[in-house]
């Protein structure tokens, strides 16, 4: 966040020293100022990930009656997993627009969220019977549940928040710089007229839903 706070700072002092050298006169200010705002965006076009790291003891037990109800089998199995759960933006989709007429930056389309989990199972203690051993379709069965259960946890984590809040702060950037310029950040025909009002441009969409 500081690296953040700090190239704005840098971006909106270069502005000021454009304006004093001169190079805002004589007609030059819209190039100067679409040039710094074209890089701003270039500069916010990036992936955004925000990730996680859960990790469970997973007991599996399927019990399954065989020849009616005559034989009950039992599985089990004791795994341990260890997942990476990550929310990502990207903002190279994101379509921006100037309007150098008017002073304004034009959002249109937040992508929307994408969510990957990545999940290592260890398997311990794996125990069938003879007339219904463990097979390929009961491990598949585990990573499913578990993954079910690690979807779970990040949707009660907070993580969608956390990378909603990233996303509100690479936009920041261009939101200030704007500002600072005496332009205007507009979404969907909307201006955008305080770093509050940058959660209207969140596609309002948890990746869990």
């Amino acid at each position: 966040m500081r690296n953040f706070l700090l190239g704005v700072l840098i971006t909106v002092l270069g502005f000021m020293l454009l304006w004093q050298s001169g190079l805002f006169t004589n007609g030059g200010a819209d190039k100067a100022e679409v040039m710094i705002l074209e890089e701003q965006i270039k500069n916010t076009a990036k992936l955004v990930v925000t990730e996680s790291t859960f990790s469970e003891v997973f007991n599996y037990n399927e019990t399954e009656k065989l020849f009616g109800s005559w034989l009950t089998t039992q599985k089990k199995a004791l795994v341990l997993v260890k997942a990476e759960v990550s929310i990502s933006y990207d903002l190279r989709n994101l379509n921006v627009q100037l309007d150098p007429e008017n002073r304004q930056v034009l959002i249109y389309d937040l992508p929307m969220p994408e969510l990957k989990i990545a999940s290592q199972l260890e398997f311990y203690d794996v125990q069938g019977d003879y007339l219904n051993p463990f097979n390929a379709e009961d491990y598949n069965q585990v990573r499913r549940k578990v993954n079910n259960r690690i979807r779970q946890q990040a949707e009660n984590s907070g993580l969608m928040a956390n990378a909603e809040n990233r996303i509100i702060s690479e936009l920041s950037g261009l939101f200030l710089l704007t500002r600072s310029m005496g332009w205007e950040l507009v979404y969907e025909k909307e201006v955008l007229r305080s770093a509050d009002d940058l959660e209207k441009v969140l596609p309002g969409q948890s990746v869990f839903n």
